[in-house]
């Protein structure tokens, strides 16, 4: 009968806590391997600096009429945080969890491209429609 009380008990701390906002907390304690912190790492990165650099043109006396919101990066094409996420992901769907080399390869890559993003002559980068 005490087992059964606690398991009620616990069920209704982890529902209220999942209510309470801190599910990505409790949600987020799942191990995970180097590697993957490694991709998660930069793929925040990636995203936060292509974010940046388009606030950076959204604040131009020019572009500020242009662009109602900063929000619509996300899903503008001309965006180059749209081009980083439809990148990442396009060469993450073609991996397979087990091909480490490859993976590795790639965040080298991701690597290049986030130095390439963080200099400061570079305004952005888009996606090339002759691809």
């Amino acid at each position: 009968m005490y087992q059964l009380t606690m398991q009620r008990v616990n069920a209704a701390l982890i529902h209220k806590k999942l209510l309470s906002g801190n599910a990505t907390r409790l949600l987020a304690t799942t191990k995970r391997s180097g590697l993957q912190k490694q991709v998660f790492a930069l793929y925040r990165k990636l995203l936060r600096t292509s974010n940046a650099k388009d606030n950076d043109i959204a604040t131009t006396p020019l572009q500020v009429q242009d662009q109602p919101s900063i929000l619509k990066y996300l899903s503008d094409p001309e965006s180059t945080t749209f081009a980083t996420q439809k990148q990442f992901r396009n060469k993450a769907s073609q991996l397979k969890r087990r091909d480490v080399d490859r993976i590795e390869y790639n965040i080298r890559q991701g690597e290049k491209y986030l130095t390439l993003l963080q200099m400061s002559g570079v305004t952005s980068i888009r996606r090339s429609s002759a691809a």
